[in-house]
């Protein structure tokens, strides 16, 4: 990682960490984190676009800070409010026009993110709407978004094929399901994940909307908690 860093002259890399799942809790919340950044995250935009914060991705399981950098943007005291702190550190970085990359280094480093889906729905529901820098619209439209894209082919499809009508729209509907399916495979095969998510996504993606929708409600209401202290109130924009 050092020698990558040197080479590339990066003051962050972040990476993709193979994730222990040992619950079902585990396995249907937090595999959509991985499947967003690989099969929604533009990164060759991200790292294009150095004057924007925008399109950013960290991952707080694995992040390599160049020292200068680091104490540039503040360190950790900088984001010591915030909900996901290595979003926000990632951001001061990208803020600061310093070069970044994700990595994958699933060979190297295993973690396990939470014990069960107690554990999975707080911290998530403290991070989704961090996600969006507290703003309104792009994460109502996300989130619905992601409803839409996933149910509306399964639920065409399966009409289509009771009442035996394979024409046109039944294979388009069919066709999305069959790539949906291939791209959480791949994800799978990819970040050393079980298979069996992939018949698992459309509950993983309801459970994962569900919790962002929460995320929402709880941060608007002030009621984000975690490990038994109340998070800072955040300014929620709409846009």
């Amino acid at each position: 990682m050092v020698i990558a860093m040197q080479n590339q002259e990066l003051a962050l890399l972040t990476g993709l960490v193979k994730n222990q799942v040992l619950t079902w809790g585990e396995m249907l919340t937090v595999p959509f984190i991985i499947w967003s950044i690989m099969a929604i995250l533009p990164l060759g935009i991200a790292y294009l676009w150095r004057n924007s914060k925008a399109f950013m991705v960290a991952n707080g399981k694995f992040l390599v800070f160049a020292s200068g950098a680091y104490q540039k943007i503040g360190g950790h005291q900088a984001v010591r409010n915030e909900a996901a702190e290595d979003l926000a550190l990632g951001r001061l970085i990208k803020g600061a026009k310093f070069n970044w990359r994700i990595y994958d280094v699933t060979d190297s480093v295993t973690t396990r993110m939470y014990t069960g889906f107690r554990s999975a729905w707080a911290g998530f529901t403290k991070n989704f709407f961090a996600i969006f820098d507290y703003r309104l619209l792009p994460a109502l439209f996300v989130w619905c978004w992601l409803l839409i894209i996933t149910f509306h082919p399964l639920v065409a499809a399966l009409l289509f094929g009771i009442n035996g009508s394979f024409n046109g729209r039944f294979w388009a509907a069919s066709g999305t399901v069959v790539l949906s399916s291939a791209i959480w495979l791949i994800t799978a095969v990819k970040t050393r994940l079980l298979k069996r998510i992939v018949i698992c996504y459309p509950v993983i993606t309801a459970l994962a909307c569900t919790i962002g929708f929460a995320s929402i409600i709880k941060t608007v209401c002030q009621r984000t908690e975690w490990k038994g202290r109340w998070l800072p109130r955040h300014r929620i924009r709409i846009v």
